[in-house]
């Protein structure tokens, strides 16, 4: 019975094809606890948009450049200070970064054009001011150092923090 009738190749014993499974909850929950919602909930009140140059573009419509940016503050949250292809490889393979993203799968180039042509300030200077949005809402001094958490706790009563 394992004769070919038409002549043609056996196709079973060559095919060495490999496939993905994928597990049959596609779900994937985020706890509120979670970093990307927490950096999500801090940039929320922050105009990313007036960090970059309003360039014209002709021709193919490029990546969503504020996702490209929110992305990469993310990696810079979560990584340090990532190289290019690292953020490429990130959002090819991390669900966080695919949110961000929304699927799409930038190259290196992508944001590599992102810091040379659109954007006016350097990363730094952005966390910069996200940080300073932060303290904002959050009340705290900036004419006060804090090293930890002693200070807050030592005036905890007397209302001087």
């Amino acid at each position: 019975m394992n004769e070919c009738l038409n002549n043609e190749p056996n196709y079973i014993t060559y095919y060495n094809s490999i496939q993905m499974c994928l597990p049959l909850g596609l779900g994937y929950e985020i706890t509120p606890t979670d970093e990307l919602l927490s950096f999500l909930e801090a940039i929320k009140g922050v105009d990313l948009s007036k960090y970059m140059v309003r360039k014209e573009t002709r021709g193919r419509k490029g990546h969503n450049r504020i996702d490209l940016l929110r992305a990469e503050l993310f990696a810079y949250m979560k990584l340090g200070h990532p190289t290019l292809r690292e953020l490429e490889y990130q959002c090819r393979r991390n669900l966080d970064f695919m949110f961000l993203t929304k699927e799409l799968c930038p190259s290196d180039k992508a944001f590599e054009r992102l810091e040379k042509s659109y954007l006016k300030a350097s990363i730094e200077d952005i966390f910069y001011d996200i940080s300073a949005h932060i303290g904002s809402l959050m009340g705290a001094r900036t004419d006060i150092q804090y090293i930890d958490g002693t200070k807050i706790e030592a005036y905890a009563n007397m209302g001087l923090v």
